[in-house]
């Protein structure tokens, strides 16, 4: 018996840090993302993509399949990650409510200029659940933000440093 609570220490101490070390790269690639973001405001391509999604989300906002009944809260996350030559980006609604076995959603809209016009369609979809977490226990919109970039940033074959997305797998995979 004292043989097998001796070995479980050893697990129960590599969980904990596999928390927190998983923790530690959310917190790292969003503080490098909110730097990117910061001067990606300023850009009136920013604000031309950000208002063609307001205006466009009136309506797609209402799609019960993609975004839930009424009682579901709903926000536009300010994040938007663009391809290279920014005629593709990601953004980001996320999605919470007070059921207790979900921590909170994010649905990734893809953008795509046509024309001078941008045209938005539903992506794939996260779903976080409840303490899976260590850090986050309150399901604010902040705190599912900032699980919902991290998500967009490390999917496909993303580097673990930096705050680039995998553009082949969002504007191509993806799109297959």
């Amino acid at each position: 018996m004292k043989q097998l609570f001796l070995l479980g220490i050893p697990i129960v101490f590599l969980f904990i840090i596999g928390c927190n070390s998983k923790d530690k790269l959310i917190k790292n690639k969003n503080i490098c993302y909110d730097a990117t973001l910061m001067s990606l405001r300023n850009e009136p391509l920013y604000r031309e993509v950000m208002s063609q999604f307001v205006d466009t989300f009136q309506v797609m906002k209402n799609d019960t399949p993609h975004f839930g009944i009424p009682e579901v809260e709903k926000k536009i996350d300010e994040a938007i990650f663009f391809n290279k030559n920014k005629t593709e980006c990601l953004l980001i609604v996320l999605k919470k409510n007070n059921a207790n076995f979900v921590f909170g959603h994010a649905r990734v809209i893809d953008g795509e200029l046509r024309g001078k016009q941008w045209i938005f369609e539903v992506n794939m979809e996260y779903t976080y659940s409840n303490s899976y977490y260590g850090l986050y226990d309150d399901n604010n919109f902040e705190n599912i933000s900032t699980l919902a970039r991290y998500s967009v940033l490390t999917d496909g074959d993303a580097k673990r440093n930096g705050c680039d997305i995998d553009e082949k797998y969002w504007f191509v995979d993806m799109k297959k």
